[in-house]
C-alpha cells in the first residue's frame, strides 16, 4: 500500500557501507571576480517605505537580470544573470562577484559556510565560501543525466548517470564519490533535497509504465516513501510544507516530522502567490490589486493572518526569501527591478479567522465539514428535483460496484458548484420523474472500483447514478440522461409509439439488432443522413438515445441538417414535452437547441 513521505520518515535509516568509486580529476578554479565591498544599498524615504509607514524597506540594484533570492548564514545572496551580490547590515552592505554561466535554471544551494552551483557546459561544481571566495572546483563524469543537487550542509553532490545515483563530497582534495542508489526503472534525479539535504527524491517508472516520485536517504540510498500526488514540497529543519492535489482541491499539509500533521486552509486564487516561510514559521500569500501587490502572512502556530502590507507599482515577483527576522521580496517596480525587505512587526494587524485545521482522512473525515455540504446538497435537491448522495450515504445504494466515499468537503462542494448548470438544464426532466413518485438519484464519490468514470442502474423502479470525482460531469449526465429520458418519453407519451419512429427511417431501412453493422454511407452524410452514427443503426432504441444524447451536445447542428435527422428531433421533442407537462411552456429547452421550428409556446 502506497505510504506518505510524512509519516514514513520517522523510519530508522538502515546502517551500510556503499562501494566506492574514482571521481574525475579536481581541475585548475576558474575565474571568480569579487568586486570591493559597495557601500550601502538601503534608499531612505523610498516610495515603498513612505506607503507602508517603514514596514517595506527598498533596496537599490544596478540594472541587470535578477532572477533569485537565498541565505548565507544572516546575509542575503541576491543572484542574477553572471552575478551574486551578497546583502548584510541594516544599511545593505553589499559583495558583489562575478561568476560564469550562472542563470536562473542554474542548480544551486547555499548555506552558512557559503554557495555551490553548478555550470552544465563544463560539468563543473563550484563551491565558494562566505564571503564568496573560491574554495573547490569539482568536475563531474561526462556520464551525467540532467544537474546534479547540491548540498552544502552536507558538503555533498549527488548525480545521476542513467542507472545510478552517485554522491560526491565538495570538500577540497577529496577524489572519491561513492554509490548511493542503484535502479533500472530510475528516470531522473529530481532538483531538490529536504530536511537538511538528509533526503533525496528520483523519479521512476514501474511495471506498468506509471511514473511515481520516490524519496531517499542521502547517506544510504534506503526508500522512505511513494507518492504520486506531490507537487511541492518545501523543508527546514524538520519542518515541512507540502502542497499536493486531491482530485478537485489543493492540499496544503504541514508539519514537523513524527509530530502531528495539519492542513493549511486557504486556497488561494489563481495565479496567486503562496509562499512558505518556514523559517519564520510562517505562509506569505499575495495578490495583484489596483493599489499594488497585497502581502499578507499567516503564523502557523496560532493559524492566523498576523501582518498584511500593499505594495504600491509592484507586480511581477520574481523572488520570496525569509532569513529569521524579514521577509525579502524581489519584483518588477514599474521599469526598474527592486529588492525589498518587509518586516512584519511594523505591519501587524488582528485578523481572528482561523486557517489552519486538521489533517483528514477517509478514515477520519471532516464532519462538519460534511454536513455543511449536506446542506448545500439539500438547497440542491428542492431547487433541481434530484436526489444528490454524498459522503457514506453516496454508499448506500451502490448496485453491483464497490466505491470509496469522498471525504472532503472541498471537492465535494466543487462538485456540486459544477455540476449546477447541467442540473439547471435538466431540471424538467428531474422534476417529471419526482412528479411520477420515481427520482434520479446522483452519488457523488471519490472512486469506482471498477475503474469507470461513471456508471448507472435502476434500483426500485428510479434511476441511480454513481459518479467519480474523475467524471466530466457534464457528459456524464448527458450521456447518462439519454436512457431514462427515452424511458420516461415511451412511458407517459401517446406521441411516441413505436409504430410511429420506423416511419421516419428511408423506406427500405432495417434495424441490424445486431452488435456491429455495415453502414450505408449516404445514411450518414449530407441531405440524406438517418442516423448519427453506425451504433445508432443497430437497434431503434439505440437510435433515439442517440438522437438524445446528440442533441443535447454543444457544437452538434450539422448532424440534424438533414430532413430526416429533423423529424426524428421534432418527434423526440413533441414526446419530451408530452412526457414532461411542458406543451406549454414559453422555454427552449436544452434538447431543441438544433430544431428549425421552435416548440416554445406562443400565446394567441
Amino acid at each position: 500500500m502506497k505510504r506518505l513521505l510524512w509519516i514514513l520518515l520517522a523510519i530508522v535509516l538502515l546502517a551500510g557501507c556503499s562501494k566506492k568509486q574514482p571521481a574525475t580529476e579536481q581541475t585548475e578554479p576558474t575565474s571568480v571576480t569579487i568586486a570591493p565591498t559597495e557601500p550601502g544599498l538601503y534608499v531612505p524615504g523610498s516610495d515603498q517605505e513612505k506607503q507602508t509607514a517603514g514596514a517595506v524597506r527598498s533596496y537599490s540594484l544596478q540594472d541587470g537580470e535578477w532572477f533569485g533570492l537565498s541565505s548565507v548564514g544572516a546575509d542575503v545572496l541576491v543572484t542574477g544573470k553572471n552575478t551574486m551580490l551578497l546583502v548584510s547590515g541594516e544599511q545593505g552592505w553589499a559583495t558583489k562577484a562575478d561568476v560564469t554561466a550562472l542563470s536562473a535554471e542554474t542548480e544551486m544551494d547555499t548555506h552558512t559556510t557559503g554557495v555551490g552551483y553548478y555550470d552544465p557546459e563544463s560539468r563543473t561544481v563550484t563551491v565558494l565560501d562566505a564571503e564568496l571566495q573560491m574554495v573547490t572546483q569539482k568536475v563531474l563524469p561526462e556520464d551525467i543525466k540532467g544537474a546534479p543537487v547540491i548540498s552544502m550542509i552536507r558538503n555533498e553532490a549527488y548525480y545521476f548517470n542513467g542507472t545510478e545515483i552517485r554522491a560526491m563530497e565538495l570538500t577540497p582534495g577529496a577524489s572519491r564519490s561513492r554509490l548511493l542508489r542503484q535502479q533500472k526503472s530510475m528516470e531522473a534525479l529530481l532538483p531538490d533535497d529536504y530536511f537538511d539535504g538528509n533526503v533525496l527524491s528520483c523519479r521512476v517508472k514501474d511495471a506498468t509504465g506509471e511514473i511515481r516520485t520516490e524519496y531517499f536517504s542521502s547517506e544510504t540510498g534506503q526508500t522512505y516513501s511513494q507518492d504520486q500526488d506531490i507537487e511541492k514540497m518545501q523543508t527546514f529543519k524538520d519542518m515541512y510544507f507540502i502542497e499536493r492535489m486531491d482530485i478537485y482541491a489543493k492540499q496544503q499539509i504541514f508539519g514537523v516530522r513524527n509530530g502531528e500533521k495539519q492542513s493549511f486552509l486557504l486556497q488561494p486564487a489563481e495565479n496567486a502567490l503562496l509562499v512558505p516561510v518556514l523559517e519564520m514559521n510562517g505562509v506569505v500569500s499575495g495578490q495583484d490589486t489596483e493599489k499594488g501587490l497585497d502581502l499578507s502572512f499567516y503564523d502557523l502556530t496560532t493559524g492566523k493572518r498576523t501582518a498584511q502590507v500593499v505594495l504600491p507599482a509592484i507586480k511581477a515577483v520574481k523572488a520570496i526569501h525569509c532569513n529569521d527576522a524579514y521577509i525579502w521580496i524581489l519584483a518588477q517596480e514599474g521599469e526598474k527591478q527592486a529588492l525589498l525587505r518587509w518586516d512584519i512587526t511594523k505591519s501587524a494587524i488582528t485578523d481572528e479567522t482561523v486557517y489552519i485545521g486538521p489533517f483528514y482522512t477517509p478514515d477520519n473525515p471532516d464532519e462538519k465539514g460534511l454536513k455543511e455540504c449536506v446542506k448545500l446538497a439539500n438547497t440542491y435537491e428542492s431547487t433541481y428535483r434530484v436526489r444528490l448522495h454524498i459522503g457514506t450515504n453516496a454508499m448506500k445504494t451502490t448496485g453491483d460496484y464497490k466505491v470509496v466515499a469522498e471525504h472532503q468537503p472541498q471537492n465535494i462542494c466543487a462538485t456540486l458548484e459544477s455540476v449546477k448548470p447541467i442540473l439547471e438544464k435538466l431540471r424538467p426532466v428531474f422534476a417529471s420523474y419526482a412528479g411520477k413518485g420515481k427520482a434520479i438519484n446522483l452519488c457523488f464519490v471519490r472512486s469506482i472500483e471498477s475503474g469507470e468514470e461513471w456508471v448507472r442502474f435502476q434500483h426500485n423502479k428510479s434511476w441511480w447514478f454513481l459518479i467519480s470525482a474523475k467524471a466530466d460531469l457534464t457528459d456524464a449526465l448527458i450521456s447518462g440522461m439519454a436512457l431514462p429520458i427515452e424511458s420516461h418519453v415511451l412511458g407517459n407519451s401517446r406521441d411516441y409509439e413505436f409504430d410511429r419512429w420506423n416511419p421516419l427511417n428511408p423506406a427500405e431501412f432495417v434495424y441490424a439488432n445486431v452488435a456491429d453493422v455495415e453502414p450505408n454511407p449516404k445514411y450518414l452524410q449530407g441531405d440524406t443522413r438517418a442516423f448519427v452514427d453506425a451504433e445508432a443503426m443497430t437497434s431503434i432504441s439505440e437510435d433515439r438515445r442517440s438522437v438524445i444524447y446528440n442533441a443535447m451536445l454543444a457544437n452538434n447542428a450539422e448532424l440534424f441538417q438533414s430532413p430526416t435527422m429533423q423529424a426524428k428531433l421534432h418527434r423526440i421533442c413533441i414526446g419530451i414535452r408530452e412526457a414532461c407537462g411542458l406543451q406549454k411552456s414559453e422555454k427552449t429547452y436544452l434538447w431543441e437547441q438544433y430544431l428549425k421550428t421552435s416548440l416554445a409556446y406562443v400565446k394567441e
